[in-house]
């Protein structure tokens, strides 16, 4: 049983990303995979990690597994798209990552949003 609720759209569809919507389709949660290689992206949904997203989506969440160099633009390129202030943002940069940590920081910083960078 999941305690997801509605859409889940993964943006990246890498290891990380594809395991994460491998899980979630198991449990019935409808996935929707992102990613800029339209190849990764394909292999994914034939993977059976989520399908290819339509206009019509609407997700209750987005979980990005891009590369840290990324995060930052991804998260707010991902708000834009969704017309959302993110409410929630979890994230594992570790301290090797100084500089996208201060990044992802500082787009955040242009909403009231909880966040944790762990």
């Amino acid at each position: 049983m999941s305690r997801v609720s509605g859409q889940v759209r993964v943006v990246g569809a890498g290891l990380l990303g594809t395991s994460i919507g491998l899980a979630l389709s198991k449990l019935g949660v409808d996935v929707i995979m992102s990613d800029t290689s339209r190849a990764s992206q394909a292999l994914a949904v034939d993977y059976g990690a989520g399908r290819q997203p339509q206009d019509s989506d609407s997700p209750a969440l987005v979980v990005v597994c891009v590369p840290p160099d990324h995060t930052a633009e991804v998260v707010e390129a991902e708000a834009v798209r969704q017309r959302a202030t993110p409410t929630a943002i979890a994230s594992n940069l570790s301290g090797s990552f100084p500089n996208y940590r201060s990044s992802l920081v500082a787009a955040l910083a242009k909403w009231d949003a909880d966040w944790d960078l762990t």
